[in-house]
């Protein structure tokens, strides 16, 4: 079956935060969250049986990229902080493993860079009016994560 419960759920959340995201430029913590909890009680279940092991390995995954995420709050610039995007790809993580989350994250910017430069195109926009513009990143992540469910699926 190509969606299962667990596909269907992260891209539901996925599809939430995109909406709220390209609304407000911002993801609320319980969703992200809620994803991570979830995606990481599926990483117990890999193809409906209990495993620890595989439950585990996506954990330590999870924790990882978390490190990760927080690496430029560590070394105390926290303007590098990536806020609801990087607890999105947290989300993806304890969903998908750290290969596919890393695609489809990858992905995502490629889009959103895709995105940046279409309208500076159609706007022609100075240097400094296209450094000042705001782009949500959600919904790029959110058709990034798409592409490459469907290319690891076809």
């Amino acid at each position: 079956m190509i969606f299962t419960i667990k596909s269907v759920l992260l891209f539901l959340g996925l599809f939430i935060a995109a909406l709220i995201d390209k609304k407000t430029f911002t993801i609320p913590n319980w969703l992200t969250i809620t994803m991570i909890v979830v995606g990481l009680f599926f990483g117990f279940l890999p193809e409906g049986s209990f495993s620890v092991e595989a439950g585990l390995i996506r954990f330590f995954e999870t924790i990882l990229i978390f490190g990760m995420v927080l690496l430029p709050f560590l070394f105390k610039v926290p303007w590098l902080l990536p806020g609801g995007d990087g607890k999105l790809f947290i989300a993806i993580t304890a969903f998908n493993g750290i290969t596919l989350s890393v695609y489809a994250v990858l992905a995502g910017l490629i889009l959103a860079i895709m995105e940046a430069l279409l309208i500076n195109w159609r706007r022609n926009l100075s240097f400094k009016e296209f450094r000042q513009l705001q782009i949500p990143l959600a919904p790029s992540i959110l058709l990034g994560t798409i592409v490459i469910f469907i290319y690891t699926v076809y």
